[in-house]
């Protein structure tokens, strides 16, 4: 696997991120999973979950200037499906989830988060790890946590990109919430 570089953004930051610190991964275990990764950028994730040792990567990508440096760096990272797709439906999500069978599912979707809400609870459970990045909405992010937690997920890490007094005030509602909430939701092994 290539170390990943970055062509049209000269100024972007994101090419050695750690996600291990930056988002609070470092105790879920990616090796030989399928990773289902709605918001791929242009590979960043895909390349971590693949040094992480993720057996396959479906990455999904909405924005056309990602999606086209997804696909080269796609190659060079091996064993990574890229997907050209906006995520703005629960349908399109309960599909994706259906088709591929992931093990992981990572969602950074800016903002269309909120559809995780409508997704029926039986293709819910066939995942065992959510990571999701949560933009903006307070009211969102608790009932995220709370619709996992009452289908018996447990909420492993919770990681604030702002502090309590950083606001955000959304552009076009005005509403006011804090800017970035990373939740990963892990189930525990059924018992019979």
């Amino acid at each position: 696997m290539e170390k990943l570089k970055i062509e049209n953004w000269k100024d972007w930051k994101g090419i050695d991120e750690n996600y291990d610190d930056a988002w609070g991964w470092p105790n879920i275990d990616f090796k030989d999973k399928i990773v289902l990764d709605l918001g791929a950028d242009w590979g960043s994730t895909a390349y971590y979950f693949r040094q992480k040792g993720a057996s396959l990567i479906i990455a999904i990508e909405g924005e056309l200037n990602y999606f086209t440096e997804l696909c080269k760096n796609a190659e060079k990272i091996g064993n990574v499906i890229p997907v050209h797709m906006w995520i703005d439906t629960p349908r399109q999500i309960m599909a994706l989830m259906e088709k591929y069978g992931p093990d992981i599912v990572k969602v950074d979707i800016e903002r269309e988060e909120i559809n995780l809400l409508a997704i029926m609870p039986h293709i819910l459970k066939k995942v065992k790890i959510f990571l999701i990045e949560v933009h903006a909405w307070i009211d969102v992010h608790d009932a995220i946590i709370a619709r996992f937690q009452s289908l018996g997920f447990k909420i492993t890490e919770k990681v604030c990109f702002s502090k309590e007094s950083e606001r955000y005030r959304d552009p076009y509602t005005n509403e006011i919430g804090i800017v970035w909430i990373i939740v990963a939701a892990q189930r525990g092994e059924e018992k019979d």
